[in-house]
């Protein structure tokens, strides 16, 4: 079967190379099965058609195989002329499209490692067959292949990346390990030779041949693709530290992940790249080494769409389940802020709902019934980009067109509607603050918002500040205008004003406050472990956060503008309500900042909001007593009165005891208050009542202490307000009721008589 491709003159066809890399094979299994011997003529006819049809790479494979497992080959023929068979193999199975001079190149590290071992498993997984192998004749062919085939310490390096690359994906299916040991065959020399130091010794980088693998990768990835990229980053440093620059040929890498030209897979295997470069640079900066920004840009949140890569990912981890554990693992180390599990609750509740697809018609049917509803010509119109450019730059005038665009919108998947974010953001968002604005439009944006926030809330959160700033002038580029929020998030707060009197865009406003500020965090915690200055980082970020609280408080008490009358109370607690459920959730992740909060005090006429309004502040009823003990006068009086407020919103045992507690620090406050500033015992003798109501028990002590200070009080009255005088009806009527009739006359009678003893005020 071999003879006649020993005796041709000219290159063999596809299909009978085939059939020798098959009669190859079935050679290599008589040798290492049956133990058949082959003679020396039927030896010099092999190798002489192997050489004859190195073009083939299946020819060469096979023929490598057949060389390394008959032990009787360096016997029989030449050496020199075994050399030179593979010489010729491995010089034809390196041009582009053949590939097979791998396993020429593999099997020398391994014999170079002197990993005997390995080279039989190699053979057994190109041939897939479980054949034996003499030793001795392996350590024939490790002196052949170490002493004369590379003889040169830079062989192996050069040659290894002159491996021509080929698409790579993983196998699957019957034989699916042994496949992708056979096709990841280039990879795996690059990444021994990584792992023994050898492309650093000799001053060869094999980043470039590294970044056109990546390129060629499909889906589902090949699992040596991600531990070739770890082994290059820590070869990558290595060579850093000994003056050496290994790098790729961009030093953007994330124009990669953007590019809609490269395979998914490819994206998504630059973004683990650049993510193991920021793990790797991040411990350079603690231990105070040479970093890796001089190399790459590592800097890619908002030039990269991160959150779009990694939705990708989660739904097909069929396909990148080597990397997808890890890649989220770093991404949710480096950028928290990309990972809100209330967005991820949300997102995954609209896709997972059943009647999403019927809620998307409300505004539909919203816009019908308004006067300037389009016919169903114009309605088909508004679909395109230009006439969802109509309709969102005439929402004031036109309201009905806009809400259809917005329901058009809101029906596309988070990619589609990243195509119309800049005419959101830039054409509709502005006029949405304007008080003509039709309400309806700015919950329906706050549902195309909630589609595409998910996956490129990086790139919103930047242009809704840049958009709508007004005191907030953050320097240009995109990178630096997120270096200067993240340093600084109460920039975020000073957009226009007018975004404040609109519910729903306020929850979008602290929606991206709440983003920056997990990234101040995030920037702080490595600072602090950079510098090694904990404590002050720790002060830092509740300094940071404090001032933040302190400006959303002040929000809920000034009035928004250019309103044409007052807000009511319920159209003024509807405002309040966000900021108050952000309050609640924040101080519930970091209860500190609620006692710095308390003990920088605020307004005293916003204590009964905040405490009816945020519930995680029932904590505050710890720190009362420490709170009541604060030198200064005005800690002490909002200490009272939100002491006052806490014990009425919870009147527990606990409660109780706060509440003396404040009794007896009021009656000390009130006799030393000084006459010059009466508003101060107002406030405090106001909130009594408060306490009152939760206790009614403590009227009678507190009517005592106020009596005692303001001469003439009615203090139970006064104090207990409305709820005493129920009480004290139901007690007459109780009595009444239940006293025989003489002894209710006597009663009646002897009430009457206190009534007309007692001084009037």
């Amino acid at each position: 079967a071999v003879r006649p491709f020993a005796q041709q003159q000219q290159q063999g066809a596809q299909a009978e190379c085939a059939r020798l890399a098959a009669a190859l094979r079935v050679c290599c299994g008589l040798m290492g099965v049956a133990g058949l011997l082959f003679t020396p003529p039927e030896l010099e006819v092999i190798v002489a058609a192997i050489s004859a049809n190195t073009h083939a790479a299946r020819v060469v494979q096979v023929g490598v195989c057949f060389v390394l497992s008959c032990k009787q080959l360096l016997r029989s023929v030449d050496s020199l002329q075994v050399v030179a068979l593979l010489q010729r193999m491995m010089r034809d199975g390196q041009q582009p499209g053949n590939g097979a001079a791998a396993v020429i190149v593999l099997a020398a590290i391994h014999f170079q490692a002197h990993n005997v071992p390995a080279v039989v498993e190699l053979v057994r997984s190109q041939l897939q067959l479980q054949i034996a192998i003499h030793s001795d004749s392996l350590a024939q062919l490790e002196q052949l292949f170490v002493r004369q085939l590379l003889p040169s310490d830079d062989d192996l390096p050069r040659h290894a990346i002159l491996l021509p690359v080929s698409p790579l994906r993983a196998a699957g299916g019957v034989g699916a390990q042994q496949a992708q040991a056979v096709q990841g065959q280039a990879v795996q020399c690059v990444q021994l030779l990584l792992r023994a130091d050898a492309f650093r010794q000799q001053q060869l980088d094999p980043g470039p041949w590294l970044y056109s693998q990546l390129l060629t990768c499909h889906e589902p990835i090949h699992p040596l693709m991600p531990t070739v990229l770890a082994d290059y980053v820590t070869a990558t440093v290595n060579a850093l530290a000994t003056g050496t620059t290994f790098r790729m040929p961009l030093h953007d890498l994330g124009s990669v992940c953007c590019s809609e030209q490269h395979p998914m897979a490819s994206r998504l295997l630059m973004l683990y790249f650049i993510m193991l470069l920021r793990q790797a640079n991040f411990k350079q900066q603690l231990e105070h080494k040479p970093t890796l920004s001089s190399v790459y840009e590592l800097d890619i949140v908002g030039t990269v769409p991160i959150g779009a890569l990694m939705a990708y990912c989660e739904q097909h981890q069929a396909g990148y389940e080597a990397i997808y554990g890890s890649l989220v693992r770093l991404t949710m180390n480096e950028w928290p802020q990309l990972f809100s599990p209330q967005a991820a609750l949300l997102d995954a509740d609209r896709r997972c709902s059943t009647v999403g697809r019927y809620t998307a018609l409300q505004p539909l049917l919203m816009a019908l019934d308004a006067d300037d509803a389009p016919d169903a010509e114009g309605r088909d119109a508004i679909a395109s980009e230009a006439g969802l450019r109509a309709a969102f730059s005439t929402a004031l005038e036109r309201p009905g067109r806009a809400l259809l665009g917005l329901a058009h919108v809101s029906t596309l998947l988070p990619s589609e509607v990243w195509a119309h974010v800049h005419l959101l953001v830039d054409t509709l968002l502005p006029q949405l603050i304007d008080a003509r604005a039709d309400e309806r439009l700015a919950g329906q944006f706050e549902q195309v918002w909630a589609v595409v926030f998910g996956q490129y809330s990086a790139e919103l959160c930047l242009m809704l500040v840049a958009r709508l700033g007004t005191s907030t002038v953050l320097p240009p580029g995109v990178r630096a205008g997120h270096r200067a929020l993240i340093e600084d998030p109460s920039l975020v707060l000073g957009i226009d004003r007018r975004v404040f009197a609109v519910p729903p865009l306020l929850r979008i406003v602290l929606q991206v406050l709440r983003w920056y500020m997990v990234a101040f965090q995030k920037h702080v915690s490595n600072l602090a472990q950079i510098s090694g200055k904990h404590e002050e980082a720790g002060a830092l970020q509740l300094a940071a956060s404090s001032a933040i609280v302190q400006q959303l408080l002040e929000l809920c008490l000034l009035p928004p503008p250019d309103l044409p009358e007052p807000l009511d109370p319920p159209a003024r607690a509807e405002l309040r309500a966000p900021i108050m459920t952000f309050l609640h959730e924040y101080f519930m992740e970091l209860p500190l900042v609620a006692k710095l909060v308390h003990f920088q005090a605020y307004r005293l006429d916003l204590v009964p909001f905040t405490v009816e309004e945020i519930p995680s502040l029932h904590i505050c009823l710890d720190f009362i007593p420490e709170l009541l003990a604060q030198p200064q006068r005005d800690r002490q009086v909002f200490a009272i009165v939100l002491g006052c407020h806490l014990v009425k919103q919870y009147p527990v045992a606990k409660s109780l005891e706060i509440a003396r507690l404040i009794l007896g620090h009021f009656r000390n406050h009130a006799l030393a208050a000084d006459p010059s500033e009466p508003h101060e015992l107002q406030a405090t003798a106001a909130a009594l009542t408060a306490l009152c109501d939760a206790f009614p028990l403590l009227a009678d002590e507190a009517s005592a202490i106020v009596s005692e200070i303001c001469p003439g009080f009615d203090g139970q009255r006064d104090l207990l307000g409305s709820r005493y005088r129920q009480l004290a009806e139901l007690v007459e009527d109780t009595c009444q009721r239940l006293l025989p009739p003489c002894k209710r006359r006597a009663a009646t009678s002897l009430d009457a008589a206190a009534t007309a003893e007692r001084p009037s005020p």
